[in-house]
């Protein structure tokens, strides 16, 4: 997923801003302490994720400087398809294609990679608490994605590639049952067997 541009309505400190011309690889966002470099990374998250629950303890990030509380981002995914993605406090996302076509949030999980937010925020968009704070590479899904993204799998959750395993494994063999495929042929071969030693009889 590549951001194209972002468009803060009223965020944190930043009320009608427009952030265009994003590189397609790396772009650095440089400037002292409280410029709003950590607010426009929140921002990102709050348009992909949404907005925390107003008793967490999370920084809402309030509009300080007028503007509805959040914006819009324009983003294109790995096949060069573009998505704008709009959100606001206290409303989900809306989401439309290039065409002006509205979306769902399963096409928005879609175009994210079902990337859950724990990951995002600790994998891919990363803010100096984070790094600060090394028990949020405990959290299970993000062990995976690490795992995943060492061994060339990119999306793909190593836990989910388990469970499919296990779920197919246990449709074919089950200890003890005699319904499934493995257990059918090899009560077969022990027909057979029998057979044999009749027949040798």
């Amino acid at each position: 997923m590549k951001i194209d541009e972002l468009h803060i309505d009223g965020f944190g400190i930043f009320a009608e801003k427009k952030i265009k011309s994003l590189a397609p690889r790396l772009n650095v966002f440089y400037g002292p302490n409280e410029a709003g470099k950590s607010t426009i990374l929140a921002f990102i998250r709050r348009v992909l994720y949404g907005y925390p629950d107003r008793r967490s303890k999370l920084n809402m990030y309030p509009p300080l400087r007028g503007g509805n509380h959040g914006g819009w981002m324009e983003i294109e995914d790995g096949g060069k398809n573009k998505f704008r993605i709009e959100r606001y406090s206290g409303s989900g996302a809306n989401v439309t294609d290039s065409s002006g076509i509205h979306l769902g949030e399963y096409d928005l999980n879609n175009i994210l990679g079902h990337s859950p937010d724990g990951v995002f925020k600790n994998v891919y968009a990363f803010s100096l608490s984070e790094l600060q704070d090394f028990e949020s590479l405990n959290n299970e899904e993000v062990r995976n994605r690490l795992y995943s993204a060492g061994a060339g799998m990119g999306n793909i959750s190593l836990s989910d590639v388990q469970k499919k395993l296990e779920k197919a494994s246990s449709e074919l063999y089950k200890e003890r049952g005699s319904t499934k495929e493995i257990n059918i042929l090899f009560s077969t071969c022990a027909d057979i067997d029998k057979n044999l030693r009749d027949i040798q009889k």
